[in-house]
């Protein structure tokens, strides 16, 4: 049963040639399909989102996809695995091979119920309950796939004119940045201040200097810097290995700029999911995002946030 399109409203785009992420909503839980809505409208302002549409089947959502105009197509499918009429990682592999294909999120009760996920080509992978911040974070890793597959289908000089999508995904347009960079005005820059990136917006790599923070979201990682979103095939423990005065590991799937750090506030039990136990995460500079620590990853981190705003409650 296809419903109706969804009348969630959401902030106008930060700045102007960029338009919010399209999202079609699958799941076979009326209750589940509520609660992301509730998380996406708080996520809003950082994150805005349109829905265009919602499904309880895989049956339906095919027939979203089949029917709705181009022009209004979802970028990203927030899928089920588990469907009344078939697995969601069988759908998630014919939507996935469509023209045009949409970026797929697969949500799953359960590690095991994912553990097929990895076989597919899909933006991210969320386990229930989903957390709002896991949530924005593989939206943002859709959005910047969608953006990068949006360059990758473009006929040469035509990037400038598909600045992509979502809140702060590829609108950096500027010339591209690569090894040994240099101009008449002075020398070559190492390679090693840069990092290449999935190419986007006529960009090929950023200023290492200008990241706040980078999470692991399958085989890409996510780099978030202060003006917009960049993917990397760089992984984790080489860019920590390249960079250790640089970044710090704050989990086991996020690495976050030492200089980026405003300081910490501690989570308490079921603060923010009736299931989670208590726990520290980053306040840094230039997002609102905050960075979930992990207890091995604490004892390390808690000196480079003496002196700053520590929240100890």
């Amino acid at each position: 049963m296809t419903l109706p399109e969804s009348t969630l409203r959401v902030s106008p785009p930060a700045r102007s040639g960029t338009s919010a992420p399209r999202l079609l909503i699958v799941d076979r839980d009326p209750a589940a399909r509520r609660r992301l809505r509730t998380q996406l409208r708080a996520l809003h302002r950082r994150f805005p989102v349109q829905i265009v549409a919602e499904a309880d089947d895989g049956r339906s959502a095919r027939e979203v996809l089949d029917t709705t105009a181009a022009q209004s197509a979802p970028h990203i499918v927030l899928l089920d695995v588990v469907l009344p009429d078939g697995s969601g990682l069988a759908f998630a592999e014919e939507f996935r091979k469509r023209p045009a294909a949409p970026q797929i999120i697969l949500i799953g009760p359960s590690d095991d119920a994912l553990n097929d996920a990895g076989m597919l080509d899909v933006a991210a992978t969320l386990r229930r309950p989903v957390r709002a911040d896991q949530l924005e974070g593989a939206l943002r890793t859709a959005a910047a796939r969608h953006v990068a597959m949006i360059h990758a289908a473009a006929p040469a000089g035509m990037h400038a004119g598909v600045a992509g999508i979502g809140h702060n995904v590829g609108h950096n347009v500027g010339p591209n940045v690569g090894p040994n960079v240099g101009t008449a005005a002075g020398p070559a820059v190492s390679h090693s201040h840069f990092l290449p990136i999935v190419p986007q917006s006529g960009r090929d790599a950023v200023a290492v200097d200008d990241i706040l923070f980078l999470r692991a979201e399958l085989k890409y990682v996510l780099i978030r810097t202060r003006d917009a979103d960049y993917l990397t095939e760089q992984p984790l423990t080489r860019l920590l290995g390249d960079h250790p005065d640089r970044f710090v590991q704050a989990h086991r799937a996020a690495l976050v700029a030492r200089q980026a750090i405003a300081g910490a506030r501690r989570v308490a039990a079921g603060e923010r999911d009736p299931a989670a136990d208590a726990y520290w995460e980053l306040l840094l500079h230039g997002t609102a995002e905050r960075i979930p620590v992990s207890r091995r990853r604490w004892r390390e981190i808690r000196p480079l946030v003496a002196g700053l705003s520590l929240d100890l409650q």
